[in-house]
């Protein structure tokens, strides 16, 4: 039986949720930005577009995913396949979640460096 209780755990990991990697990545941001230099910034800041490519290449993929999905059929399956497929895909997307909103950060701080001093 364990003996950790929400009582043992440290406030800390509470206030940063589950470790998934939106979360991590944010945390890291977070920490990170108000030491970072202007060139990395501006290096982070390009995040944005490939976060928007790859949200692209994913709907792509998982509209052909569908596809196949539907043409086959569904006893072919094990009952866990199909759900597993979409919380893989569903923390790929929360990655690339991550990824546009450390470029939007970055973005506003190269736009508005004032609001960080």
């Amino acid at each position: 039986m364990s003996t950790n209780t929400k009582a043992n755990k440290p406030a800390i990991e509470e206030s940063r949720g589950v470790p998934t990697l939106g979360n991590v990545v944010s945390h890291l941001w977070k920490t990170a930005a108000p030491h970072l230099s202007p060139a990395d910034i501006e290096w982070c800041a390009k995040g944005t577009n490939n976060a928007l490519f790859s949200l692209e290449r994913l709907g792509e993929a998982m509209c052909h995913i569908g596809i196949a999905i539907s043409y086959t059929d569904k006893s072919a399956f094990e009952n866990n396949q199909i759900s597993n497929l979409l919380f893989c895909l569903s923390d790929v997307v929360d990655g690339i979640h991550a990824l546009a909103n450390v470029g939007s950060c970055a973005n506003d701080r190269l736009q508005h460096p004032e609001r960080y001093a």
